[in-house]
């Protein structure tokens, strides 16, 4: 249960915010995994609210640990942006690319992601690109998520 705990809420969002949590996952996950190149770009107002803030760390983690565990990558890229309407999270990596089967049922990090991206009134999708890799894009608008 001690574990279970921090993963639903990383704490970090309350104290540190949004920006400071997603740099230290990066940085985390950059230790572990050395030789992939991690890029995190972060331009977005710090008012977010607590759902929305929660909605982006979560897809910015599943999408950063599917690229790391399955991907086979070499480089992994996340923009993190926002505008007044929207803010937008976009995750691409140089990777094997989504196998034909990974919708399926039993793979609920993808599709739990759309969910809860959609319960704010936002969107979401994953696709393989062109020749390698993948495309994880979340757009969530602001004012109503809040």
């Amino acid at each position: 249960m001690h574990g279970l705990i921090p993963r639903l809420t990383p704490i970090s969002l309350d104290t540190l915010g949004l920006a400071n949590t997603l740099d230290n996952l990066f940085k985390d996950w950059q230790r572990r995994y050395p030789t992939i190149a991690l890029s995190l770009r972060q331009n977005f107002s710090a008012d977010l609210g607590p759902s929305v803030a929660l909605a982006i760390y979560r897809v910015v983690q599943e999408g950063l640990i599917n690229a790391l565990r399955h991907a086979q990558a070499s480089r992994v890229e996340t923009t993190v942006e926002s505008d007044d309407r929207s803010i937008v999270v976009t995750l691409t990596d140089d990777g094997v690319g989504l196998p034909a089967d990974w919708s399926r049922p039993g793979h609920f990090g993808l599709r739990g992601l759309a969910e809860r991206v959609e319960r704010l009134g936002g969107r979401f999708s994953v696709s393989n690109c062109g020749n390698a890799g993948v495309k994880l894009r979340a757009e969530i608008p602001l004012g109503g998520g809040k």
